[in-house]
Parts: C-alpha cells; sequence; structure tokens
C-alpha cells in the first residue's frame, strides 16, 4: 500500500514539475499574458509643431535622425542604458521647404536631408556646420543613401540620380533615371538601386557604368557581403550575382500568398520571407540562401507581415505586422521569445533598429516615438 502511494506521489511529482516548465517557457516566450509591453524611451515633438516627414537610423542602431515639413532637422543619441534619447543637433530651416528624405552616415558624424525644391543638404553633426548645400535635382528628392565609408552620397529625384563626393560636394557623376531603395556594396565601390518596376540596376563606381541589370521583383534586399540581391514575385524568392546578374537559386516558396518583405542574415548565410498579399497565409519563413531550401516555417501572425530584420548576431529575427504585433523569434529553434503589441497602420511610419532592440513610430498627433522592444527590457 504505502509503495503504491509512493508511486502515485511520484508520478504527481513529476506531473507537476512538467506543467512548471511548459509554464516557464510560456513565460519566457511572453505568453502567459499573451503581449509584452514595450518601454516607451521617448515622444519627440517639433517645437513649431511641424509634422515629421523622413526618419533615419545610422547603422547600429545608437542614433537617429528626423526631418520635418518645416524643414527643420534634428539629430538624437541613444545612450547604452537605453532610458533616454539626447538630442545633439537642430537645424532650424530658414525657407519655406519640408524634408523628404533624410540619412545619417554609417558612423552619424554626418546628416542629409533631401529637399521638396530639389534640394541637397549635409550638416556635421558634431557642431552643426552645413558642409554643402545643392540644387542640381529639379524635383524633390526621395532617396538619400550614404556609402559605408561616409565618402560618397547618392541622392535621388523622379528625374536623375546623383553621386556626390564628400566633403566637397562635388558631382561624381548623374544617372538619368529615378532610382528608389538605394544601397550600396559594403567596399563603396557598387551601388544598386530599384526603377518604379521591377527591374534593379548595379553600377560600378570605378567606371560609372551598369555591371548588371537584374529583374529582382518589387521587394528586394542587398546580401550584407555585398555578393547577393535577393527578390521576390508572387510567392517565388530567387538570388542574383550582383556582378553578373546570373541567377544563383530560384524557389517557388510555401507561401500560398505574395511575399511582403525579405532579409538576409548578417552573415548572408540565410533568408527571411514574409507574406500576405492576396492570400491569408502570413507565415515567415527562413531560407537556406545558397540552395533555396527552407529550414523553418514561423506561424502566429493574423495580417501581411511588413518588415523583418535580423539581429546582428543572428540569433533573433524581428517581424511587423500590420495585425498589430511585432515578434521576435529564435532563429536556431524557431521559438517566440517575445510579442509586443502596438498600431501598425502605415509601413512608412514604423522603423526597427539595426540592432533589432527598438523601434521608432511616427503617430497621428505628429510626434516621433522611440520603444525599447529588446526581450530582456
Amino acid at each position: 500500500m504505502a509503495n503504491s502511494l509512493s508511486q502515485k506521489f511520484h508520478k504527481i511529482g513529476l506531473v507537476f514539475i512538467l506543467m512548471m516548465f511548459v509554464v516557464m517557457n510560456m513565460i519566457h516566450a511572453g505568453f502567459a499574458q499573451g503581449t509584452l509591453e514595450p518601454k516607451s524611451i521617448a515622444n519627440i515633438h517639433n517645437q513649431q509643431s511641424a509634422d515629421p516627414t523622413a526618419f533615419s537610423w545610422n547603422t547600429d542602431g545608437s542614433n537617429f535622425a528626423i526631418g520635418f515639413s518645416d524643414g527643420s532637422v534634428s539629430v538624437w543619441t541613444i545612450p547604452d542604458e537605453k532610458n533616454t534619447v539626447i538630442n545633439t543637433l537642430m537645424i532650424l530651416s530658414e525657407v519655406d521647404e519640408s524634408v523628404t528624405s533624410i540619412a545619417l552616415s554609417a558612423d552619424g558624424s554626418l546628416v542629409s536631408g533631401g529637399f521638396s525644391e530639389g534640394v541637397v543638404r549635409v550638416w556635421d553633426t558634431l557642431n552643426g556646420e552645413l558642409l554643402f548645400d545643392k540644387d542640381d535635382h529639379r524635383r524633390w528628392v526621395h532617396s538619400l543613401a550614404w556609402s559605408p565609408d561616409n565618402k560618397l552620397l547618392s541622392s535621388s529625384s523622379s528625374e536623375e540620380t546623383i553621386i556626390w563626393t564628400m566633403p566637397n560636394g562635388n558631382q561624381l557623376f548623374s544617372i538619368p533615371m529615378s532610382l528608389r531603395l538605394l544601397r550600396w556594396t559594403p567596399h563603396s565601390d557598387r551601388l544598386i538601386g530599384n526603377t518604379i518596376d521591377t527591374l534593379s540596376l548595379v553600377w560600378d563606381l570605378t567606371t560609372h557604368d551598369i555591371m548588371s541589370r537584374i529583374h529582382a521583383g518589387t521587394e528586394t534586399a542587398l546580401s550584407p557581403d555585398g555578393s547577393r540581391l535577393v527578390g521576390v514575385q508572387g510567392n517565388r524568392i530567387s538570388t542574383w550575382n550582383i556582378i553578373t546578374g546570373q541567377m544563383l537559386v530560384s524557389a517557388s516558396s510555401g507561401h500560398h500568398a505574395g511575399i511582403s518583405s525579405v532579409s538576409w542574415s548578417s552573415d548572408s548565410q540565410r533568408l527571411a520571407s514574409g507574406s500576405g498579399i492576396l492570400g491569408n497565409d502570413y507565415t515567415v519563413r527562413m531560407w537556406n540562401a545558397d540552395n533555396g531550401n527552407e529550414e523553418i516555417v514561423l506561424t502566429g501572425h493574423e495580417d501581411n507581415v511588413i518588415s523583418l530584420l535580423w539581429y546582428p548576431d543572428d540569433s533573433h529575427l524581428v517581424s511587423v505586422s500590420f495585425d498589430d504585433t511585432i515578434r521576435i523569434w529564435d532563429t536556431i529553434t524557431g521559438r517566440l521569445v517575445g510579442t509586443f503589441r502596438m498600431q501598425i497602420n502605415d509601413k512608412g511610419k514604423i522603423a526597427v533598429s539595426p540592432n533589432g532592440e527598438l523601434v521608432a513610430t511616427i503617430d497621428g498627433d505628429g510626434s516621433v516615438n522611440i520603444w525599447d522592444i529588446s526581450v530582456q527590457q
């Protein structure tokens, strides 16, 4: 009899331990309360009540810049504690122009602004000195991108794209077409831009010639090592060699809806894709970039997945969805680590920092909010 009771208590104990293990994992994954609360770090308003019209992070997420409808530009620094933001530069415009694009250099030492009247300006963020002021564009400047070495700046309007040399602001050369999503390779020797259709063009900065023309699709991303371009068309995902333009991998994905976002891992070995266009498949899928094999399927989103970003060490993936959630995933196991809820109704008004720990939102009241979405706040 005693032995039988002992066995029962032993089983009860094992069940209790198993239940506690499950509960602790649910808490760690953010399931116990359904979602985690993002911590507010800053709420920024323009002193003249102008609306924010452009936003940019630097490459490590330690600085950001905001452009406003009254032409003013501000630069901010986030300390390591991530408990506040520090306004390090405020440029008040003396002209009636709106900032239509903005970009911080990789190290945060320079900030460029594109304006509604076709002007491009560059300031030193340490002392606020205006380094150059050029009005070569004839239309509003919609895209800006710094080369990784900070020596070149690309700007694009509806009629042309211009490459500028720093710090003098001279034109290196111009391209007689509008390019969007401007990106530089790591050694600053090639520039990639998208036309208004599915074409991506790769320029050689030495010869000033087009190296390759790639019909990659409307959603594209350059690998961090600068060797490959990924693009999506419908639910098909493909990669290309940017120098030769040769297609390397093309696979019909497991997505049952159009792919709406795509992102490379920091080591350029894996890809992530999110879907939701013209369908009810709201999954995130991870791929081997070399052979196109699907590795992990992540489920949980209930609407279009509009943005994906890998942590710098590739340990986690951040996904942003129109279901008003931002989710953090373990990229090895596929486990959901945390879910943050916030209103997301415009892809252009939310920007996750490059380190995946912060997110900026532009709200309807004209404020810019910075939130901590690190899973260990």
